[in-house]
């Protein structure tokens, strides 16, 4: 029996793991899938690109990507558990934050800083530090980005919203 929203099929076959054997099932398939969707066909959304271009304003290509990036590498050590077992479980050790470095291409955070565990227990202001330095470096690129980017922010706050 078949519904609305559901997918038919018939005489289903167990593929295995093997894609070889999927593949040649489905080049030889009489029954096929069908699929029914409730709001009709499958479409792909406008990007804000294209919008941008309905309205006249044509950002290049290679300015429609995020240029920008920053990245981190956390470094944890290993120490006997501070909590204690139960008759399931077992905890042979604790992974206890000692670092972080942060990386990024972003103009005046381009070298690599490090942010080390300053004394036993300042987890909390070590992560803090952290996300204050990403947060830094996330404003600076939007500062950039803003500018790089004005001219094609004043032309769309001149144009005029449609419904």
């Amino acid at each position: 029996m078949s519904t609305p929203n559901a997918i038919d099929v018939k005489n289903v076959i167990n593929y295995g793991n093997s894609q070889d054997t999927f593949h040649r099932h489905v080049k030889t398939c009489e029954v096929g899938v069908k699929e029914y969707y409730s709001n009709g066909a499958f479409t792909l959304k406008k990007t804000i690109f294209d919008e941008l271009e309905e309205h006249g304003i044509s950002i290049p290509k290679e300015n429609q990507t995020f240029p920008y990036r920053a990245s981190y590498d956390i470094e944890c050590l290993l120490k006997k558990p501070s909590i204690p077992g139960t008759s399931k479980i077992d905890y042979s050790s604790e992974h206890v934050l000692v670092s972080v470095s942060v990386c990024s291409n972003v103009p005046g955070f381009l070298e690599p800083r490090c942010f080390v565990l300053a004394k036993e227990g300042a987890h909390k202001q070590l992560v803090k530090e952290m996300l204050n330095y990403l947060l830094e470096i996330s404003e600076t690129s939007a500062a950039l980005l803003r500018e790089k980017y004005r001219d094609y922010l004043e032309l769309i706050a001149k144009t005029p919203v449609s419904e």
